[in-house]
């Protein structure tokens, strides 16, 4: 195994762990998250090496970084009381992000691939057990709101738990596609059910019932894929949640409805608070269709929510970027998603099985991302969406890769005496996964 590789799968597993394992110094601005990047990138251009296409979805990301950028000095025209803070913010999300980019120049080949994937599994194992235990710690015979467990978030009980569901909702569909369609690799397949057994469990005790519904969900679309005796096992396991799963989870999904005092059936707290934030943003978003700005959502939404919610997050990420960033912020959003999604599908219809299974773990990790932003602010959370971004990155490098493999033998026949040349075929298809306009 080479070092660089080791240098790139160490950031992978330890970026979700920087806030119990910080590296600081003592110069303002200077973080774990800076310093990494900086480290991977001199390395990248130390090597020398490019990548033979340019950057798939390069300006799907580059439109979603302007539309944050715009939404940033929007803001700030008008109110920078906490500038640094705002400024931070957007950092942080642009740098995150910017992941996808280095780790596809990161990978350097299909060994690279499949040691960076490898790490986002381990990363995904480690947080999973790292959730069991707490779990026990904490009890798992009773349920406490003020016990719920964090994994390497943090941010408090409520806060890092909805952190840590977000992370399963995104990552454990990936593991459990790996399982279903890693058929000729068997430590691959033991490694996804490890994972999916300690993530799950770990996820009951988050205690987040977004996290149940939106797992069950995707864990069933996995299942039609893998067989319909599959899809019914796990649909049987659905309808008798309530017999199998433990009596806490129970208490918690039974707290959604509660009976008021005049015998009427009402929403808990929690779940009311979202639709009343909602409704608090769209209203915001009317008065400023062009976005209130980056990290202005806590300062602005109070006059628009009963003053119990003041200050409270959107708990909805396409809420959070519809009301921050304005229609440029949702429509840059949600087409950086629809590329991503597109490139997993297109990744699936190569004809190698490593193709398949990394576009399908993909792609499922993409529905996940969009699961986990509809009662969860999660594309805000850095550490969450790491391992995210850098899985982005390796599929999108082991697709070029592939689809450069399976034009080798048109190429050559192109290339062979007296043979017409469809060679520029293979030129369209590596234009298209650079983010070119081919239609499917």
């Amino acid at each position: 195994m080479r070092f660089t590789d080791l240098l790139f799968a160490f950031a992978i597993v330890y970026l979700p762990y920087e806030a119990h394992y910080p590296l600081v110094l003592d110069v303002k601005g200077v973080n774990a998250l800076n310093m990494i990047i900086v480290v991977l990138l001199v390395v990248i251009l130390v090597r020398r090496e490019r990548a033979p296409t340019p950057t798939p979805l390069k300006g799907r990301f580059l439109f979603f970084f302007a539309a944050l950028t715009i939404a940033f000095l929007i803001g700030e025209s008008y109110d920078s009381w906490t500038f640094a803070d705002d400024l931070t913010v957007l950092k942080d999300m642009v740098m995150y992000a910017s992941l996808y980019f280095i780790y596809y120049h990161g990978a350097r080949d299909e060994r690279s691939v499949r040691v960076l994937y490898a790490a986002v599994m381990l990363t995904l194992f480690l947080i999973s057990l790292q959730g069991v235990r707490q779990a026990f710690d904490y009890g798992i015979a009773s349920y406490n709101p003020n016990r719920r467990i964090t994994g390497p978030f943090g941010g408090g009980a409520v806060f890092g738990a909805n952190m840590a569901a977000g992370y399963f909702i995104i990552m454990l569909p990936m593991a459990m596609a790996t399982l279903v369609m890693a058929r000729s690799r068997p430590l691959l397949r033991l490694a996804s059910a490890v994972c999916i057994g300690l993530g799950t469990f770990a996820t009951f005790y988050t205690y987040s019932r977004q996290a149940y519904f939106a797992l069950a969900a995707l864990f069933l679309l996995i299942g039609v894929r893998r067989s319909a005796f599959f899809a019914i096992v796990l649909l049987l396991l659905g309808a008798t949640f309530d017999q199998w799963a433990p009596d806490t989870v129970m208490q918690r999904i039974d707290q959604t409805e509660q009976v008021s005092s005049g015998g009427e059936e009402q929403l808990d707290a929690s779940t009311e608070s979202r639709f009343l934030l909602w409704q608090g943003g769209m209203e915001l978003f009317s008065e400023r269709p062009w976005g209130i700005g980056l990290n202005h959502w806590k300062r602005s939404i109070g006059p628009h929510v009963p003053a119990a919610y003041k200050g409270f997050d959107a708990h909805n990420g396409f809420v959070l970027l519809t009301t921050e960033c304005g229609v440029l912020g949702i429509a840059s959003f949600v087409f950086l998603i629809a590329g991503l999604w597109g490139l997993a599908r297109r990744m699936e219809k190569l004809p190698d099985a490593d193709s398949q299974l990394y576009g399908y773990a993909f792609g499922m990790a993409v529905l996940g991302l969009v699961c986990a932003n509809l009662f969860g602010s999660r594309i805000s959370n850095g550490e969450v969406m790491v391992d995210f971004w850098a899985l982005a990155g390796i599929a999108a490098r082991h697709y070029t890769m592939a689809l450069a493999r399976s034009r080798e033998p048109a190429k050559a026949q192109a290339e062979a005496p007296g043979a017409p040349a469809p060679a520029s075929m293979v030129e369209v298809d590596l234009h298209h996964a650079a983010g070119g306009s081919r239609r499917q």
